[in-house]
């Protein structure tokens, strides 16, 4: 099953700690209940909540349309719902890289300056104003806990940006390229050339894709290098309107129309993505020999707690769109 690319929340970290000890549900020193820990550095139940909520919001808008059942109890990955994965490895993942850039940030001398700080107020007085009623009882979130968790955010990226700023972080629009396509896919080489005749002749490829394909779906939007080679390096060097000669592959025979050969919004989005994996290509190997000497712990009763399959109103909010302009280089 093919899914919609998601861009990540904000750092695309995938280094498995797998630790799961319990701590002291509350913070006596602080008031507060402490969630994950590294070293002295925590976050609270709340902050945890609100990278939680980034994530429910962004998935919710994009499943929901496309699977009528609860997709959060689908089978992810090993052996995991997903909702179970989006925990594990995105979430819980992504808090720990926070974690340890913070650390590691501390261990060079790197901080927000007054200015910096100034806008993550700003950006957090944003976000929080925007939180419906059902967000704020799924986060518990108070206005100082939505800065203290980007002010982490901030930092964290800061640090990736020391680590990465000899190095050359650069990707095209056309390795970014996303092209809208219209498949028909039929059983016999004697079909694909009869549908091929009528397209010359004139008639209109959605209708007789819509008509003759083997296949539920017939539009689909594809990334450079997302497909097989051969037609990869066909469907990207035909213009917006062109149709594929006739494709052989696997048994089965396929016309290929370009319907926009430049998706702008996508490519964009694909953009970011390569752009995220590239700079952390870039950083993991620094980051992960600072990292390997880091406890990572968790309170395992407050993480179990954490529910994704809420219901309510629960928009599609960007935890960190007063910050795009800092945060995405």
């Amino acid at each position: 099953m093919k899914h919609r690319r998601i861009p990540a929340v904000f750092l695309a970290v995938s280094l498995f700690f797998l630790s799961a000890c319990s701590l002291p549900p509350v913070s006596f020193r602080l008031g507060e209940r402490i969630m994950i820990s590294c070293g002295d550095r925590t976050l609270t139940e709340r902050e945890v909540r609100l990278t939680a909520l980034q994530y429910k919001t962004e998935y919710e808008a994009c499943y929901r349309e496309f699977f009528n059942e609860d997709f959060w109890t689908m089978e992810a990955a090993e052996g995991l719902t997903f909702e179970e994965y989006v925990k594990e490895y995105c979430i819980f993942d992504e808090l720990k890289s926070v974690l340890v850039l913070n650390g590691l940030a501390g261990t060079l001398n790197v901080y927000l300056t007054d200015v910096e700080e100034e806008e993550v107020k700003e950006a957090a007085k944003a976000y929080y104003d925007r939180l419906t009623e059902d967000e704020l009882a799924f986060t518990r979130a108070r206005l100082s806990d939505v800065e203290k968790l980007l002010g982490r955010y901030y930092l964290a990226d800061k640090m990736v940006q020391q680590l990465i700023r000899d190095k050359r972080i650069e990707i095209s629009e056309e390795e970014s390229r996303v092209a809208d396509i219209e498949v028909i896919r039929v059983k016999t080489e004697t079909e694909a050339k009869a549908l091929y005749e009528r397209l010359k002749n004139g008639e209109n490829f959605e209708t007789l894709a819509r008509e003759n394909t083997l296949d539920e779906r017939t539009a689909f939007s594809v990334s450079k290098g997302e497909l097989i080679n051969v037609v990869d390096e066909l469907v990207f060097s035909l213009s917006t309107g062109e149709v594929s000669d006739i494709i052989e592959y696997s048994g089965s025979y396929y016309l290929i129309r370009v319907a926009d050969s430049y998706n702008t919004l996508l490519s964009l989005s694909n953009k970011r993505n390569l752009l995220a994996e590239l700079r952390y290509e870039n950083w993991q190997s620094a980051y992960e020999e600072y990292a390997g000497s880091e406890e990572i712990r968790r309170n395992a009763n407050l993480w179990a707690a954490l529910d994704l399959k809420t219901d309510g109103d629960f928009p599609d909010a960007d935890l960190f769109e007063g910050l795009r302009s800092n945060i995405e280089h």
